[in-house]
């Protein structure tokens, strides 16, 4: 676990993605970004501190499906 918050960004759509870490880098703010929740969740460290900008609909598991699964 590192001490610096994470933004983890979960979106299929790659342009979003990239536009949402582009806003993110003018304010220094540390980010991951995934293309799928599967890709996250290969991933995801549950110690370290972050806030998730998620995708509601995605093809496999879908975003509401992903938050449930964190939840568990």
């Amino acid at each position: 676990m590192t001490d610096q918050p994470m933004v983890y960004i979960v979106d299929d759509d790659e342009p979003v993605r990239d536009a949402i870490g582009m806003l993110l880098d003018t304010v220094d703010i540390e980010y991951q970004s995934f293309p799928d929740a599967q890709a996250f969740l290969d991933a995801y460290d549950p110690e370290q501190q972050a806030a998730l900008v998620l995708d509601i609909r995605m093809p496999g598991i879908s975003g509401l499906e992903l938050q449930e699964k964190l939840l568990a």
